[in-house]
Parts: C-alpha cells; structure tokens; sequence
C-alpha cells in the first residue's frame, strides 16, 4: 500500500522508539472515566522546528514527529487518511510505565511528499480495543468508510475535547543535546494535555502547499 504523504526519513530500522526520559505514571491523575494524554506534532522546515496546531499547512519537504504520552493503560492508535488511501500506521498498547510515544521514532520523521493535498491523523487513545480499528490493519477501506467509521466513534465516544497549554511552541537552535535528543526532551516537556471521556480522539488536519 502506498504511504500517501507519508514516507520515512532519518537513520535506523523502521520501528518505535520511545523516549525513557519522562515517566506518565507521576505526571497525570484520573478523573473518574477520563482519559488524559499529551499529544503533540513537531513539524521541521528549513532547520526550524516547531509545534502544529490542529489544522496546519505543511510544504513539500517538511518533515515530522508525533509524540503521544498517556495516563492509563490503552491501546493507541495512528490512523493516516486521505482521498486515496486510509491506513493503520501504529497500534501500540501502552501501560502506565511505557515512557513517551515518539512516531516514527526519536531520531526519524514522517516527510511530506506531493502526493495528495489535503489529508489528516487521527490519533486514538482507548482504554480496550477497538474492533473497527483493528480491522483496518488486515483489510484495506476507503476514505469514505473511514469517515463513517469515525463518525460513528465520535458519536458513540466524543466528548467536547479538553485542551491546556496548547500555545505553538518554536524550537529553536538552542537546545542542547545530541542529534535530536535535546528537542525531544523539550518537546516532550511542552507538550498539551488532551483529556476525553473513556476514549480520546485527536485529529490533525492539514494541506499541502505546493
């Protein structure tokens, strides 16, 4: 299957690598059926780094992170659609003592390509599986189904998605560290917090400008 506008870029094997600096086991409380997670992208343009907001315009070449950090036991899911193609990039079961979530990993990142102009993430954060999720690893679906999918966990699990901190932060060159270990760990300090009712949803909608 094609990746859309997504393709890897950086050193090392394609897999997760999570960060060990930061643990969410002290960092969160629960709030009665409250999910609570930090979630962030970081997006890097021509040398500069810095947090996107919901709805952002990317440009060929850019490059980027998701970073996902959450308070529970859950299973995290990474959904990628656009008009062409919808495609379960990550599922990850995480519990309290996993470190923070760093997608595709700590030293690569997601490239934007000219393949579609429009697309978005969807990140989930669920306290049990998903079975509408789960089926998309093994059978492929259309953008309209994934819509209606999603609509169909919107209504059954959204809540008016809680926000803190959500001001853009702008990396610059700084920040010490090795390679990209001394942004991560910023990042991972600056991230917002996110909090739903049992299931978390976070969409990341954006257009590619040419």
């Amino acid at each position: 299957m094609k990746r859309g506008i997504l393709t890897f870029t950086g050193l090392g094997l394609f897999f997760i690598v999570v960060l060990f600096t930061i643990s969410p086991s002290h960092i969160f409380a629960e709030e009665n059926n409250k999910i609570t997670a930090k979630i962030g992208l970081l997006i890097e343009r021509d040398g500069n780094k810095f947090m996107a907001s919901s709805a952002s315009d990317f440009r060929i070449g850019d490059s980027y992170r998701i970073y996902i950090n959450t308070d529970t036991n859950c299973f995290i899911y990474l959904v990628y659609a656009d008009h062409d193609e919808v495609g379960l990039l990550k599922r990850v079961e995480q519990n309290l003592e996993s470190p923070i979530l760093i997608l595709p990993s700590a030293i690569e990142y997601y490239q934007v390509d000219q393949t579609s102009d429009n697309a978005n993430l969807t990140i989930i954060c669920a306290p049990h599986q998903l079975a509408k999720i789960e089926k998309i690893q093994t059978k492929p679906i259309t953008y309209r189904r994934w819509t209606s999918i999603k609509n169909e966990l919107m209504k059954e699990y959204y809540t008016a998605l809680s926000e803190e901190n959500s001001k853009p932060v702008l990396i610059g060159g700084t920040i010490r560290g090795q390679g990209d270990g001394g942004a991560n760990d910023y990042v991972a300090k600056n991230l917002p917090f996110y909090s739903a009712d049992e299931v978390l949803i976070k969409t990341y909608a954006f257009t590619v400008k040419k």
